[in-house]
């Protein structure tokens, strides 16, 4: 049988990982990378542009570690903690005492001498009630910076800025004052607030050259993974709803079965034609998103230290340093991140500023000799998770049946899609398997006195968290609607193939809300004048739907998208089809009472959250007791 072939654009870290696994998966592999070596941004003139730091959080790079056979070579010590250099030099760190989680946390912060007694208490009341969700989360800290929602908690400007803001540096790239507070404390939570192993540290002797890039490339070739070094993209080609090839710079066309974009966001933009930028605002998007810079300066000096330290640098040039034995030699790398100005000041200069701050910081090295020192400037080091950056970051499923996107600028949401696994599943299997049979249900069992009405309106989980919350609502199914496939998964559903829309099918108690209370919410928490898309999630699966179940709820429906368009509440027309209701398929189980189940998923937190919050708001009066 023939493997499925994929074409990866891009050899970066993204790139690299899209290609061992599917390689792994038996897929016929095609690797082009412009440079002349993989790694894109890890590596800058022979050098790690930002120093290798592993936290016990980050899973998927360690278990890919594992897979090439490095793991070995990070090793999580107790003996590392994060260090702040404070006022007059003196250092303090952040313990990891033997507790479960996130009593960890707590007692490592009640212990901590950089923060006053008084902020200290504040942070622990913060961390606990962030842990227990108590009170909620507020729905707008994605449009908010971490350092406004800090503030408002109570922490001080002090407290911000010697100790907040260099973890925010740290752990995000950038300035408390620029990142989300979304970001921040979704960060911080699955560092420090989760399993104690996820707030260990390790700092391996060796580079991501070393660690990653090498091997991986080795295991790509063995599997029989074609490598194209110095092979630039001059374009990627569509037909209708698929990727056809991808043009050479050096001429001529490369083609496969599926695609995967692992390019940075701005690289991307350079390469679609003009006319797939006009139509889809899912690429449009890109725009939007920038970058963090970053520089690093690495120092090799003639003076050992006992063994590998992190350290965060508030107030200084340099944002956090790290220091390994590299032989004979100690290597110290220090990082600045979020300041384009570094970027621009001579080497002469930077090189006396990093001697100025290791002295400070390692008394030890005060004496020592730079016997090498390499400068790496990266103009485009991070994504910049600014507030606003979570509804810009497309998802990893293309509006192209065949074409994905790989990269820390593409939107993770796990728990509602997770499209390039999903996609390159089916390719997987060679065919869109079935599922438990479904029984359609057209006509559904309505209790006397009842109604039931059936809405498609982009994602489920949103319509179903709204409903559930409504007077008079008296059950809601998420399901499939309006397609022709019979017994459609929702591994079908996302093709987009079958023709169905993602629908919730709604018994209410007309005595206590009309089917056009039921439509006046439908029209207020949802575009209807986006065709086949809401917000992020793109497809004919996300149509705006109105199945009517009576001639009654047709004209009801006719009439109240008539007097909408008649007082202009939108600024585009309403694109809401108006259809008899076919067969109904229940969704899988787990779709049931998503929201209720899974409130601090992310999809749930960004997407859901705000149209409760919009629906709480204007329409108080029909939330349920």
């Amino acid at each position: 049988m023939m493997r499925p072939s994929v074409l990866i654009i891009g050899g970066g870290p993204a790139g690299l990982t899209t290609a061992l696994r599917l390689s792994a998966r038996g897929y016929a592999v095609t690797l082009l990378e412009q440079g002349g070596e993989l790694g894109g941004r890890l590596i800058r003139s022979a050098a790690d542009a930002i120093p290798p730091v592993f936290l016990g959080c980050h899973r998927a790079s360690l278990s890919l570690l594992k897979t090439l056979g490095t793991a070995r070579h990070v090793r999580f010590s107790k003996g590392i903690n994060l260090e702040f250099l404070l006022r007059g030099d003196r250092t303090d760190r952040l313990h990891r005492p033997w507790a479960p989680a996130p009593f960890h946390a707590l007692l490592s912060l009640a212990t901590f001498r950089g923060l006053p007694f008084q902020d200290r208490w504040r942070a622990l009341m913060l961390l606990e009630r962030t842990w227990e969700g108590d009170p909620a989360l507020p729905p707008d800290l994605e449009s908010r910076t971490a350092d406004e929602w800090l503030a408002d908690r109570g922490q001080s400007e002090a407290a911000r800025a010697l100790v907040w803001s260099p973890l925010a540096r740290f752990l995000l790239g950038d300035d408390l004052t620029v990142v989300s507070a979304a970001m921040l404390i979704t960060t911080l939570a699955r560092c420090f607030l989760s399993a104690r192993r996820n707030s260990g540290i390790a700092i391996p002797a060796h580079g991501m050259r070393h660690l990653l890039l090498e091997p991986a490339r080795a295991q790509l070739l063995r599997s029989g993974a074609t490598i194209r070094l110095g092979t630039a993209v001059n374009q990627i080609r569509f037909d209708a709803q698929r990727v056809s090839g991808v043009d050479l710079q050096t001429g001529g066309t490369l083609a496969a079965e599926w695609y995967v974009a692992a390019l940075p966001h701005r690289s991307l933009y350079r390469l679609l034609p003009e006319g797939v930028l006009a139509r889809y605002s899912y690429f449009q998007q890109l725009t939007g998103l920038t970058d963090s810079p970053a520089l690093t300066v690495h120092l090799w000096l003639d003076r050992p230290l006992p063994g590998p330290r992190l350290l965060l640098l508030p107030g200084k040039t340099y944002h956090w340093m790290v220091s390994r034995p590299d032989g004979g030699p100690t290597l110290v790398s220090l990082v600045a991140t979020g300041k384009v100005d570094v970027l621009d000041r001579p080497d002469r200069e930077l090189l006396e500023v990093a001697l100025h701050e290791v002295r400070s910081a390692f008394p030890a090295l005060s004496s020592a000799r730079t016997q090498e020192y390499r400068i790496v400037r990266e103009p485009h080091a991070f994504l910049s998770v600014k507030p606003g950056t979570a509804a810009l970051r497309p998802l990893q499923q293309s509006p192209f049946l065949n074409l994905c996107l790989a990269g820390d600028w593409a939107s993770r949401h796990p728990g509602k899609r997770h499209p390039q696994r999903r996609a390159l599943r089916r390719c997987d299997s060679h065919e869109d398997g079935g599922g438990p049979m479904k029984t359609p249900d057209s006509h559904a069992r309505v209790p006397a006195g009842k109604e039931v009405v059936t809405l498609a309106g982009g994602c489920f989980w949103c319509l179903e968290a709204v409903y559930d919350r409504m007077k008079g609502v008296e059950s809601v199914e998420s399901g499939y609607m309006g397609g022709q496939a019979p017994n459609p998964t929702y591994e079908q559903i996302c093709t987009g193939r079958t023709g169905h829309a993602e629908v919730v099918r709604i018994t209410f108690d007309p005595k206590i809300a009309s089917y056009r209370d039921i439509l006046e919410v439908f029209f207020a928490i949802h575009d209807p004048t986006t065709l086949n898309r809401q917000g992020h999630d793109v497809g004919t699966q996300y149509r705006s739907s109105i199945f009517y179940h009576s001639p009654e709820q047709k004209t009801a429906a006719e009439e109240v998208i008539a007097g909408l368009t008649k007082d202009q509440l939108f600024d585009n027309p309403i694109v809401t089809d108006v259809v008899p209701a076919g067969p109904f398929y229940i969704a899988e189980d787990y779709h049931q009472e998503y929201f209720a189940r899974n409130p601090s998923q992310p999809y749930c937190v960004y997407v859901v959250n705000p149209k409760l919050a919009k629906f709480r708001q204007q329409f108080a009066e029909k939330l349920k007791k």
